[in-house]
Formats: structure tokens, C-alpha cells, sequence
């Protein structure tokens, strides 16, 4: 089952912390209407179970567009991870394949920057 997070997208963590830096005791705009970690930097929390992965993008991935123009899009992305993922691909090589796509899909030159984070919930002892 893929799920979708709920939470607004935000700058990367690096640029959210020199934001976050720079606003400090001002009108921080967006950032006041959401949940707050001590730091000050916007919070959200999702309940994973053992074997859960989580795979965190930037725009470059589903914005990067074919030669005829079509972009890459949510839709590819969530089929490539749905197959994968029924195949029991390990998350490695599903990251492998996943970037080798994309970089066809756009036959080897990106247009812009396509980030692709891949995390798999593994804990030492699945029933803590």
C-alpha cells in the first residue's frame, strides 16, 4: 500500500534551519500555522511499521519530462514503487532501478535537480 504524507512540503532541512535561523523571534510566514519541534522547525510525525519505507523526492523527480514533452509525474513514481515493492525488491536495488528510470525517462540529461531519498524501517527487534 502506498500512503501519501499529509504533511506540506518545506524547504530541505539545511535551508529550513537557516530559515528557521534567520526568522528567529519574527513572523516566520508559513511556518506558524504548522506544528512546531523544539527548535522552532516545522514537525510531523508518521507511525511506521517494521519493513515501512518511506521514499522522500524533490520536484526534479516528477517534474523531469520525456522527449515528447510528458513529465515524469506522481503517477510513474507511485507505479514504479507499487511494483517494485509487490516484487520484493530490496530497497537497495529498488533505489538503483528507481534512478536508472528516471535518468531514462529523461534520456540520461536532467533538466533539474531529482533527489531521491529511500528509508526502510528496520528495527533490531521488530515487536519493541
Amino acid at each position: 500500500m502506498i500512503k501519501e504524507l499529509t504533511g506540506r512540503p518545506q524547504p530541505p532541512l539545511a535551508l529550513a534551519l537557516a530559515l528557521a535561523e534567520h526568522h528567529m523571534g519574527t513572523d516566520r510566514g508559513s511556518y506558524r500555522t504548522l506544528p512546531r519541534s523544539d527548535d522552532g522547525l516545522p514537525a510531523y510525525t508518521e507511525q511506521l511499521e517494521p519493513g515501512d519505507r518511506m521514499l522522500l523526492y524533490t520536484d526534479g523527480v516528477t517534474e523531469g519530462r520525456a522527449a515528447d514533452g510528458s513529465r515524469f509525474g506522481t503517477g510513474l513514481l507511485g507505479d514504479f514503487v507499487i511494483r517494485h515493492s509487490h516484487s520484493g525488491t530490496p530497497a537497495p536495488e529498488m533505489l538503483r532501478r528507481l534512478t536508472r528510470t528516471i535518468t531514462e525517462y529523461q534520456h540520461g540529461r536532467l533538466s533539474d535537480d531529482a533527489t531521491i531519498v529511500l528509508i526502510e524501517w528496520m528495527p533490531p527487534d521488530p515487536l519493541l
